[in-house]
């Protein structure tokens, strides 16, 4: 059994947070799963357990700004608070660089990129979390372990992953997090990446299904019906009780959104006639089934 983690986790989160058999892990969580805290607090937790560790944080809101922003340094401050009081009964100290700072200026610093959280394990040795905006040329060159928050939102987002993986190459001990609802654009590369394989249905489970995507990731998946049997209902737009899944979605306007949102649904975007994944599949299915017919020389009469 792994250890107690310093923090509370939904039953949802444990075993992906525990998984450090898999150099790169995909978190396909619905909206409101807790992917930016979950993320945010592994990074902390491999920092108090590891001297001399760095954690590099990829965010999309530095990029998108506006309510993302907000909602990730709200994440940050509270988990800063959260693992003061567990670095100090661990007779270490962690400094920042929002120490004392309102929420408002939280924000800004998390917008210029300049959040970094230390844990001093001695008087010389600490680890570290640097938080860095969603491009190839800031995500590059960081040796340490990536984390990348609402990638299927980055729109440069298959030169980013390009950037980041190389790390991996030499230090079998560093891996990859990164975790996102699915993309509005089945044109977004994370689309392809992460989509599951045509057909496969899952069962409603509190902790989530582990599926392979078509492109061999491992991916986690949770969604809303998951959540409520996990004993999270959601709310009612109107009247703001607590509600089913169904019954919330029965109360949207956009149920093709919702179901991307928290059902974790691989929707055509309308952007392609024809999806990437029906494409990888129909090619997989007849890859040894077809014939070529060469159709370039003109025909005589």
């Amino acid at each position: 059994m792994p250890p107690e983690p310093l923090i509370q986790m939904r039953p949802w989160a444990r075993q992906p947070f525990w998984r450090r058999d898999l150099g790169i892990q995909v978190w396909s969580w619905g909206r409101r799963s807790g992917k930016s805290f979950t993320m945010a607090a592994r990074a902390m937790e491999e920092n108090m357990r590891k001297p001399g560790n760095t954690n590099t944080y990829i965010s999309a809101s530095v990029k998108i700004g506006g309510e993302f922003l907000r909602k990730e340094a709200v994440v940050w401050q509270i988990l800063i608070e959260n693992f003061r009081k567990a670095v100090a009964e661990n007779g270490q100290k962690l400094e920042t660089s929002v120490d004392g700072l309102e929420i408002d200026d939280i924000c800004e610093v998390f917008q210029q990129q300049k959040l970094e959280c230390k844990i001093w394990h001695t008087n010389t040795i600490c680890s570290r979390s640097i938080v860095v905006a969603a491009n190839p040329d800031t995500a590059v060159g960081y040796g340490a372990n990536i984390f990348v928050d609402e990638f299927g939102r980055i729109p440069d987002f298959q030169a980013v992953f390009e950037a980041i993986t190389p790390f991996m190459d030499e230090n079998p001990e560093l891996f990859c997090i990164m975790a996102s609802t699915p993309p509005p654009d089945d044109a977004h590369y994370s689309y392809e990446m992460t989509a599951p394989p045509p057909g496969v249905e899952f069962p409603i489970n509190p902790e989530g299904n582990w599926y392979t995507s078509s492109m061999g990731y491992p991916v986690h998946r949770v969604t809303a019906d998951d959540r409520y049997l996990s004993g999270f209902p959601m709310y009612h737009p109107i009247t703001r009780e607590a509600v089913s899944p169904d019954q919330h979605r029965e109360a949207s306007p956009d149920r093709t959104a919702w179901d991307r949102n928290n059902r974790c649904a691989y929707l055509s975007g309308g952007t392609s006639a024809v999806t990437l994944q029906s494409l990888s599949h129909a090619m997989a299915e007849g890859k040894i089934m077809c014939m070529a017919t060469d159709i370039t020389e003109s025909l005589t009469a």
